[in-house]
């Protein structure tokens, strides 16, 4: 602390991390905060990485979010559209890989092995996870690969409301 010459008045050199940042640590926050957004992770998820408060990681997630569909809206469309892709792609990826191991599962399960009965139930225990994993990937898959995309779900609502302007 130091005292100012003109009034006296005690001033803190430093400050205790409550309040507004300066404007150089709000642009450090928020090309900070561009990475986890960028990355798809969560705002409070970032905001707990970066050790800032919840609500500024949702301000800047905002307005990113603000930005980027204020774009264009045939780029936001089609960037929900890529992402659904994506998503989709990455789905399949986990299914192959829980193919595999379901495979292998088969395969050590068929083999005539001397296996204790402990062994033998948490083999085929593993063998039912294993199945209903990639069930429930599948059943994800199909939902997302069949959710109408914005644009889509745009025209259906611009027709509805054409429809009840013109009955």
């Amino acid at each position: 602390m130091q005292q100012d010459p003109v009034d006296n008045i005690e001033v803190c050199d430093e400050r205790n991390g409550r309040g507004r940042p300066s404007v150089n640590q709000q642009i450090e926050i928020e090309e900070k905060i561009w990475k986890y957004f960028a990355d798809g992770i969560s705002a409070p998820t970032a905001a707990k990485e970066l050790g800032i408060d919840v609500k500024t990681a949702q301000k800047y997630y905002r307005q990113f979010a603000e930005l980027r569909i204020s774009e264009t809206e045939d780029e936001f469309i089609e960037q929900c559209k890529i992402n659904v892709e994506i998503a989709v792609c990455a789905l399949d990826n986990l299914i192959l890989r829980e193919r595999k191991l379901l495979e292998t599962l088969e395969t050590e399960l068929a083999s005539q092995k001397n296996r204790t009965p402990k062994e033998e139930y948490q083999l085929r225990r593993e063998l039912r996870e294993t199945v209903k994993s990639i069930a429930q990937l599948v059943t994800l898959k199909t939902n997302l690969a069949n959710s109408p995309t914005a644009d889509i779900k745009l025209n259906r609502l611009i027709r509805e409301m054409m429809d009840k302007f013109v009955a």
